[in-house]
């Protein structure tokens, strides 16, 4: 059973291998970056203080999809309790290890799910992220809701990530 399940994966890696082949010729350079393009639509509003997008158009042929993450450090414990910017900075902080392990960048980043258990939280957490989406940031949903997986934890954000 072992040796079937590693002689699928040594398929799917050589199809993998095999499908980015064509992409080498014009990308001969080591690392690939696919093309995010955020889209502000005719007719519709500016987002205030360029915090979102309201769409990104992207060309990509690998997606990661990033669990929401929460302000947890290394060994799994809850920081910056009662604090949203610092719950936000340590889970994006997270996102960012997530996302470039996966050999994408945090500019890569087309699309985050935001929680916050209060409306207050909005302003502090909005700060944090242009942190780490300066230029063009993500196109994004900001949720209220009653509570998260632990009471202490404030804030969490998932995210659709493009991958080169």
């Amino acid at each position: 059973m072992i040796r079937r399940g590693i002689a699928v994966m040594a398929v799917i890696e050589q199809t993998v291998d095999i499908a980015a082949a064509p992409l080498r010729r014009f990308f001969p350079h080591k690392e690939t970056h696919m093309k995010r393009l955020p889209y502000q639509p005719p007719g519709v509003f500016e987002p205030a203080g360029n915090t979102y997008s309201h769409g990104v158009i992207v060309e990509s042929g690998r997606t990661l999809y990033v669990a929401g993450q929460t302000a947890r450090d290394a060994q799994g414990n809850i920081v910056c309790k009662g604090d949203a910017a610092g719950q936000t900075r340590q889970l994006l902080e997270n996102m960012k290890q997530v996302v470039e392990g996966a050999g994408g960048r945090m500019e890569d980043v087309a699309k985050t799910t935001v929680f916050i258990t209060d409306i207050k939280y909005r302003e502090a957490v909005g700060r944090v992220r242009k942190e780490f989406f300066k230029a063009e940031p993500p196109a994004n949903t900001l949720l209220v809701v009653a509570g998260l997986a632990d009471p202490e934890l404030l804030v969490e954000i998932e995210a659709i990530v493009p991958l080169p």
